[in-house]
């Protein structure tokens, strides 16, 4: 019999030990668990739990995940060997465990019996308890077509950024898939690219419109739909002679969707370990080399920051001597040569930023969506007085900003996009630029906080109303991801301030942190959306995933109402956060008051609303012998689904490039979910550390930060 290929994801629980033999003279073992996972002579992992210290019933509740692939011309051997740990000498064998398994989709809850050495039972008679769970990815064939289109009388033409490839959306009714292409021109030859692609748009139709045109750069726009199949569809096309291809999901294939954020610097960093466009190498590697059985992205999904303008008041004249903030500048009187200089830096910024190689490349072949952050206009916009913000300098620099974000980073204009003629424009009556997806069961929704900010602001009334009906009216999806550029579940900005208070930094970070949700100023306002993202989610029986940036570090979080997620887990709602791909990680010192402050399980006030039990809080990464909450280096998020509906998601870390970090949401169930593994044995560690740090010098934390 000829072997298959398979891939898919592995969940392990090691729940427990019962009656385990005592090799201590003193007192009782000390197990740990060695767990392991082979195939013939390939091995898939190696994975050590803790140790329970002097018991031989121990409860470990360790949580393994793995992505394994291969075939399936033997089964898969699922080992653990039980030590017991010493401070003197090598430590003792107290037996072993196997389980053989074959990569079909079961769950499966088992008592395994403890072997010896010589595999007869040990004589306490002792085993462990475990729950192994195997769920094959979604796999598809891929279709090759052979029509060929051409763009009539295309010729050559100067470019100096692109193509850039966008996902416009789905229609579920002709079973077309439409996506645009951008590229910047220096001088004559966008309304005649030469540009070839196959399979053929449907109807042999590519419209073309130009969005933009200063200082003889001509930015263009090219869109067209491709029609679906049972089969995955790969679109080779060539665009200037520049050969590249894409690919299209099935029919109710869940699309493979890789998320980043924060892809600049605030200024040119020193000292970096390895290029700063490291991390997009292995975006990169991983969508073109990964395994036949996954498939390459289908999606880059971008949670602002996708450039940076912070040195806009380095390179505008009449801006020179001021920072962003400074309230002096409401004073500044502009001119044409201010907003030509304006208009100059983002037109540059955006060439120089994307046209960089490994960039490059990811544009032209993974579809992107994007939303935008305060760094795409500058630091802290929108967390400003409103007199700054509406003095003439800096609405002048946003009236740019906006204008070039439309162009770049959503392929439109600003006309197009406040009368909704987009087609992934958030239908209704609100000002902001939200835009929304739908791919037959999965929604994507990309959540505008920037445009309608304020000091105690975020998203206007209008604009959650407008999601909501939109929801409403696609209530049948399975999955959402709602992308929001700042994390909803963080640290404790109370006690983070105090902590930062001690380095005498609280200017420098101060923006930053009234710029995020549990700030007192958004409070109310994050409650409104965590309550009505649980209740639309419970009526209509789909999960949501929250993605976000912004912090420059890695995390997974979770909100969850404690009665309600009895009832189904629609009411647990995941929070992940990648952040850098580009931007420099924070130094350790900061990390490590992040993990001192991170294990709180935040009670989230409900108000005077009776039926809500609102909390959140930070997982701990089963990854990481450690078990630390964050992934402190460079990073970025895979998204894969599987035929079941799950989500593996997997973060690439600088430094840990080949052994990600991985979290499994389940799919939407009914009854009590063990979807949800915060772990909360560690306040006494948190609280005794706040002490330590905050009754240190100034001086030395102060240090700790230059």
């Amino acid at each position: 019999m000829e072997a298959t290929k398979f891939a898919g994801t592995l969940v392990v629980n090691l729940l427990s030990g019962t009656n385990l033999p005592n090799e201590d003279t003193f007192g009782a073992s000390d197990p740990y668990v060695i767990v392991s996972l082979t195939q013939n002579e390939k091995k898939f992992f190696e994975v050590r739990t803790h140790t329970i210290m002097d018991n031989l019933n121990p409860i470990w509740k360790a949580h393994i995940l793995r992505h394994v692939s291969g075939t399936s011309d033997a089964p898969l051997e699922l080992k653990f060997v039980i030590y017991d740990e010493d401070d003197v000498g090598s430590d003792d064998l107290l037996g072993i465990c196997t389980y053989s398994l074959r990569p079909v989709k079961f769950t499966q809850t088992l008592t395994l019996p403890v072997l010896d050495k010589k595999g007869k039972p040990v004589s306490t008679k002792g085993t462990i308890n475990v729950s192994v769970s195997y769920l094959p990815d979604h796999l598809l064939y891929r279709k090759h077509c052979q029509s060929v289109y051409s763009f009539p009388n295309g010729k050559e033409a100067k470019t100096v950024l692109g193509p850039v490839l966008y996902f416009r959306g789905v229609n579920a009714t002709e079973n077309t898939y439409t996506v645009a292409i951008l590229a910047v021109f220096e001088g004559d030859g966008g309304d005649t690219p030469l540009l070839t692609i196959t399979p053929s748009p449907v109807k042999d139709n590519v419209e073309v419109v130009n969005l933009l045109n200063f200082n003889n750069y001509h930015v263009w726009r090219y869109t067209f739909a491709i029609e679906r199949s049972p089969e995955s569809v790969s679109v080779n096309y060539s665009f200037n002679n520049q050969k590249n291809v894409f690919e299209i999901p099935a029919i109710n294939e869940p699309p493979r969707s890789v998320f980043i954020s924060c892809n600049g610097f605030h200024e040119e960093p020193e000292g970096l370990k390895n290029d700063k466009y490291h991390m997009w190498k292995f975006i990169n590697g991983n969508h073109i080399n990964n395994d036949d059985m996954v498939g390459p992205y289908h999606l880059l999904l971008q949670g602002g920051d996708q450039v940076y303008a912070d040195p806009i008041f380095h390179n505008v004249t009449a801006l020179k001597g001021y920072e962003a903030g400074d309230e002096a500048a409401i004073s500044l009187e502009i001119d044409d040569f201010f907003k030509e200089e304006v208009e100059t830096y983002y037109m540059n910024l955006y060439i120089n930023s994307w046209s960089v190689p490994l960039i490059a490349q990811a544009f032209a072949s993974i579809p992107s969506v994007m939303m935008w952050d305060d760094h795409d206009i500058f630091d802290g916009w929108g967390s400003y007085s409103e007199a700054l913000l509406n003095c003439p300098a800096y609405s002048t620099i946003y009236q740019f900003a906006e204008k070039y974000f439309c162009a770049f980073q959503l392929a439109s204009t600003l006309e197009e996009i406040n009368s909704k003629k987009l087609l992934s424009s958030l239908p209704g009556p609100h000002k902001g630029k939200s835009q929304v997806y739908l791919i037959d069961h999965t929604a994507i929704v990309a959540l505008d906080l920037r445009t309608e900010r304020l000091v105690n602001r975020v998203c206007s009334d209008e604009t959650y109303q407008c999601f909501r009906d939109w929801m409403k009216q696609n209530h049948t999806v399975d999955h959402m991801y709602l992308l929001l550029s700042i994390p909803i579940v963080y640290n404790n900005f109370d006690i983070l301030e105090k902590a930062i208070a001690c380095t005498g930094l609280g200017k420098e970070l101060e923006d930053d942190l009234k710029d995020h949700w549990r700030t007192a100023d958004h409070n109310e306002e994050r409650l409104k959306l965590i309550k009505l993202l649980i209740e639309d989610a419970e009526t209509y029986k789909y999960r949501i995933t929250i993605l976000s940036g912004d912090v420059h570090i890695g995390c997974a979080g979770v909100i969850y109402d404690k009665a309600r997620k009895r009832k189904s887990n629609a009411a647990i709602i995941n929070c992940l956060i990648s952040s850098a791909v580009v931007n420099i990680p924070p130094p350790p010192s900061v990390t490590q008051i992040l993990e001192l402050t991170g294990g709180e399980i935040e009670r989230v006030p409900a108000g005077n609303e009776a039926g809500w039990n609102l909390k959140t809080g930070l997982y701990r990464f089963h990854h990481d012998s450690r078990k630390h909450r964050y992934i402190p280096g460079r990073n970025f998020l895979e998204l894969l689904q599987n035929d079941v509906k799950g989500i593996l998601c997997r973060w690439f870390s600088e430094g840990q490039e080949n052994d990600p970090y991985e979290l499994y949401i389940q799919p939407y169930a009914e009854g009590n979910s063990n979807d949800l593994r915060l772990m909360v044995d560690d306040s006494k560690y948190i609280t005794q550390g706040l002490v330590n740090l905050i009754t240190l010098p100034a001086s030395v934390v102060q240090g700790w930060f230059s």
